[in-house]
């Protein structure tokens, strides 16, 4: 596991929309073909404040790390503070944006290291990369598109070989359409109004392939770790959880070697009887246990891992057997 990731003793990334409508004046971005983009947009503490927003500037790579942060609203919480020199060595951890660019790594939306370089115009294939990783992260993958080829861009050729499939996908997605003639122009460098415009796009098509969200969160303290298992219903459908028994939840702590250090529901009786629940579109089921005392002094030290499991089925979504696992 990668010496960045030993620093991290809980994750939890609630991935939301908070791409948020605000009124911003900009005289540059009148009659602009993005003009509507833009004031749909909250770009609050990327861009310096009292200028103008220069839609046709390029945008650095920073730059749009950061907006790509704020509109899927990603919240992660560390045990330790994490050193941004652990995975590029060209940025410092007072740099504006540092601990966004550190928790795209964290969610896999970011796989570089060793040099991001940070005020570089960003690329617009890897601007292009990064929207698909990150609609990856948000919907764990599991999206159906009709992959039927699209036409070449007169360009292709000039595609970096990584991206090829992200661009494919953008394009059946209708995230990306090109600058027109069929020009991807993917070596150019991206502008702040085509960055706005394909965010846009993206948050569109995340509320458009909505799903079930299943996510494990722990508060860990001195005296006891509590544990939480959440399941969102963000369909437009009521989603039904058939359980074999009144268990319906568990938890099991790991340490270092994979080894089992605590499972909730070990010593736990439960009713043999068939029970279901029932998550309405737009709510969530939470489930928590606590562990503490004695028991919970015995292992603190050891817990290297968490795994949260759903102990039923569903037809509405794929429900995990291996359990929903926090990676220290």
């Amino acid at each position: 596991m990668k010496k960045y990731l030993l620093s991290i003793l809980l994750v939890f990334a609630l991935v939301t929309s908070m791409w948020s409508a605000v009124a911003l004046e900009y005289s540059d971005i009148r009659g602009h073909w993005a003009e509507g983009s833009i004031l749909e947009s909250n770009f609050t503490g990327v861009f310096p404040e009292n200028e103008d927003f220069s839609p046709d500037k390029h945008i650095t790579r920073m730059e749009f790390c950061r907006m790509l942060h704020t509109a899927l609203g990603i919240n992660i919480a560390y045990f330790a503070a994490p050193d941004i020199n652990e995975i590029f060595t060209d940025v410092q951890n007072d740099a504006p944006g540092a601990v966004e660019l550190y928790n795209l790594v964290t969610t896999g939306i970011v796989t570089e290291s060793d040099l991001f370089r940070p005020d570089d115009p960003l690329r617009r294939d890897e601007m292009i990369h990064y929207v698909i990783s990150a609609l990856n992260y948000k919907t764990d993958g599991n999206y159906a598109i009709i992959m039927m080829m699209p036409a070449p861009f007169e360009d292709d050729a000039d595609i970096t070989e990584a991206y090829k499939n992200d661009i494919i996908h953008a394009v059946l997605l209708k995230i990306v359409k090109g600058r027109g003639n069929n020009m991807l122009y993917p070596a150019a460098a991206a502008t702040r109004a085509e960055a706005v415009t394909v965010i846009e796009r993206l948050l569109t098509t995340i509320r458009n392939l909505a799903r079930v969200d299943v996510y494990p969160e722990a508060t860990v303290n001195d005296d006891f770790i509590e544990m939480k298992l959440t399941i969102e219903n963000n369909t437009k459908d009521p989603v039904t959880i058939n359980y074999n028994s009144g268990q319906h939840f568990d938890f099991q702590l790991f340490d270092a070697e994979g080894n089992s250090l605590y499972l909730w529901s070990e010593g736990k009786m439960f009713t043999m009887a068939l029970t279901s629940t029932v998550i309405n579109p737009g709510e969530k089921l939470e489930h928590t246990a606590t562990l503490d005392g004695d028991a919970y002094a015995a292992i603190k030290d050891k817990i290297h891992s968490m795994k949260a499991y759903i102990t039923g089925t569903s037809e509405s979504f794929n429900v995990n057997p291996d359990g929903y696992e926090y990676l220290p």
